[in-house]
């Protein structure tokens, strides 16, 4: 119902939990309403924009980009979501490092030309305040921002200077965005594709810088300039690359961890790892059906099998391997149990000695089937 119900702020270095009564009812945000509408798996990524706390911007401004995903019960039913926010100055502060480097200014934009880092704050984030629509980069540099919004890099000379720019697409295919509101409490007016999600980071000298800096070794220095926004971009991309593929390892780790609990789980007869201390490492959920106790019983209790066999039967079972044994060495005994039903069984056991590639003892594989004794 977007109440938090935890919530962490990172406290300038000293993380600290929110108390319950300062926790805060994020239900008309649109992200919590944009996160909701996701299926399980799905990861919500906001425009980058700025913090709003209690229905007004955050002072002083804190940029953040949220990153959101839903929780889903044991039911399969939605019933909330995590989210984090990542502080957007971490960015700034590198921009800031590549600006003292560099003759001119370094801006960095959003799709819509609008200043998310410029030359002066207050045409930053037009925008999230109300009035402040018109103080962006596409009005202030029409010419300039014809080209730079419809290429993915290049340098561009107008009357107000010298741009070079590059375009960074943070956004992964299968993410999903939209526009969001600078509003409080209102929804997102569209979603965004991977493709429509975009940064701007350009470098303009104005057009008194160059006059001033004309020589001969100009058009070194430029050049200079634009490869290390053409650097800063490939970072991003490389940064961004590096994420995808563990996004696709964790899905192929994910897909073969379903595969074995098909195969594992769903067995008629009960199958079993235990380990080289004697306790259960895996325990297939047949056991009940044959033993009436589920698996979670002799995980916790390993004994429990010997407290089940029939007292005619005890000694035959407590004589059953328990040592390291070669790889052929296979058991087979059969003995009776007394389930939790108090119903007499007859079981066919089998097990076998286990060892990893290296030669490492690691327990016994076993499996018992019930059997009708005549």
């Amino acid at each position: 119902n977007g109440m938090e119900l935890v919530r962490v702020d990172w406290n300038y270095g000293k993380p600290m939990v929110v108390p319950r009564h300062q926790l805060q009812d994020k239900s008309k945000r649109y992200y919590f309403l944009d996160t909701m509408n996701l299926s399980k798996g799905e990861i919500f990524v906001s425009p980058f924009d700025l913090n709003i706390e209690r229905g007004e911007v955050e002072e002083p401004k804190k940029p953040v980009i949220r990153f959101a995903t839903p929780v889903f019960n044991k039911d399969g039913e939605k019933s909330g979501m995590v989210i984090l926010n990542f502080l957007g100055s971490h960015l700034f502060d590198d921009l800031t490092k590549l600006d003292d480097s560099t003759v001119g200014n370094i801006l960095m934009l959003n799709q819509d030309g609008f200043y998310l880092r410029g030359t002066k704050s207050a045409d930053e984030w037009g925008f999230m305040f109300p009035g402040k629509e018109n103080n962006n980069f596409s009005r202030h540099y029409p010419q300039a921002w014809q080209e730079i919004s419809t290429q993915e890099s290049g340098q561009v000379v107008s009357p107000e200077g010298f741009f070079s720019f590059v375009t960074i697409h943070p956004l992964f295919e299968g993410l999903k965005s939209s526009t969001g509101s600078p509003e409080a409490y209102a929804k997102s007016t569209a979603s965004l594709s991977s493709r429509d999600y975009v940064w701007k980071l350009v470098s303009h000298v104005p057009s008194h810088a160059l006059n001033a800096y004309l020589h001969p070794y100009l058009i070194h220095f430029i050049g200079a300039n634009f490869i290390l926004l053409i650097i800063m971009g490939a970072g991003c991309w490389l940064a961004a690359d590096a994420w995808r593929r563990r996004r696709e390892a964790e899905a192929e780790l994910k897909k073969e961890q379903e595969k074995f609990r098909t195969l594992a789980d769903f067995t008629y007869d009960w199958e079993y790892w235990m380990g080289p201390d004697g306790g259960y490492i895996y325990t297939s959920p047949s056991s009940e059906r044959i033993t009436g106790y589920g698996p979670q019983a002799f995980q916790q209790d390993p004994g429990l099998l010997l407290k089940l066999v029939h007292p005619d039967d005890l000694q035959k079972v407590t004589g059953h391997p328990n040592r390291e044994y070669s790889e052929k060495d296979v058991c087979h005994i059969d003995f009776r149990i007394v389930t939790a039903t108090g119903e007499e069984k007859w079981i066919a056991h089998v097990c076998r000695p286990v060892f990893s590639e290296e030669g490492c003892f690691l327990g016994r594989r076993g499996q018992q089937s019930r059997y009708y004794h005549t």
